[in-house]
């Protein structure tokens, strides 16, 4: 897939790219290819070290830790706010064009140092936000359907979306980052004991049902462009394994927004 960034730059109207941002493409690309197998690994032996911590946290008392945790969602939340500020000025780029829209998820003939570094950073940083199910695993907290499935699928959806130089994720992932710099900032919040009102927890929820909402369109509109013959550079096999992801994933999303909001409002009512 080294031929999808065959179009990369350092210097655009938009952004230079930093010394260190400059990626030798094929190289990473190489050894995404060669350690796939290691990340697989390690999303299996995510999911059965939660149910091994869970039981062997049975009987213990609950860790604290909430200056760990405050400075663990800071860190998360700065590096978010970081790759987001990067990431946009290509994203607004390609979208002003006559065929931004298109082009946004089709196509990486616009692609500069700077955005490649960041989706790789962002695709690599899904192994660091495990650390986020450790916590509430030795804190003892209710672990739900939705977080474990998210940060399992997203692992292996935000590497291979590098490896395999998929348009959609190469500009879109800006919403995720987006997303997770508020998202964390507010568990930041939380962690210091900060009485948070409650609506600001949905305000989060509601803006990663609309980040899904928006990749939903996109990634559709996309394969749908693709089944009339438009050029579209995506990979087919990864953009139906994505449906899986995106669908299973809004739907939980959407049932625990209204476990935790919907039906909570409605009890206080009756």
């Amino acid at each position: 897939m080294a031929s999808a960034f065959s179009n990369v730059s350092i210097q655009s109207e938009y952004t230079i790219a930093y010394d260190f941002e400059v990626l030798d493409i094929p190289k990473v690309l190489f050894l995404l290819e060669k350690y796939r197998p290691v990340m697989y690994l390690i999303t299996g032996l995510y999911v059965v070290g939660i149910f091994v911590g869970q039981r062997l946290m049975e009987n213990k008392q609950a860790f604290r830790l909430n200056s760990f945790l405050f400075w663990w969602n800071i860190g998360n939340s700065v590096f978010a706010l970081v790759a987001t500020i990067r990431s946009l000025p290509e994203f607004l780029f390609v979208v002003s064009k006559p065929n931004g829209a298109l082009d946004l998820v089709c196509s990486l003939e616009v692609h500069n140092h700077a955005m490649s570094f960041w989706w790789l950073m962002w695709a690599l940083s899904k192994f660091v936000e495990l650390g986020d199910t450790v916590f509430i695993v030795l804190r003892k907290q209710k672990l739900g359907l939705v977080h474990w499935w998210h940060h399992s699928t997203i692992l292996m959806l935000a590497w291979l979306s590098f490896e395999l130089a998929d348009p959609l994720w190469a500009r879109m992932f800006v919403l995720n980052t987006f997303v997770h710099t508020i998202m964390y900032f507010y568990y930041a919040l939380k962690a210091l004991k900060i009485n948070v009102p409650k609506r600001i927890a949905m305000v989060v929820t509601t803006l990663q049902l609309l980040q899904m909402a928006t990749l939903g369109v996109f990634h559709f509109a996309s394969m749908i462009s693709m089944s009339l013959g438009t050029p579209c550079n995506r990979p087919v096999m990864f953009c139906l394994a994505q449906l899986l992801f995106m669908g299973a994933f809004t739907a939980l999303l959407m049932l625990f927004f209204k476990q935790s909001y919907l039906s909570v409002e409605k009890v206080k009512k009756n």
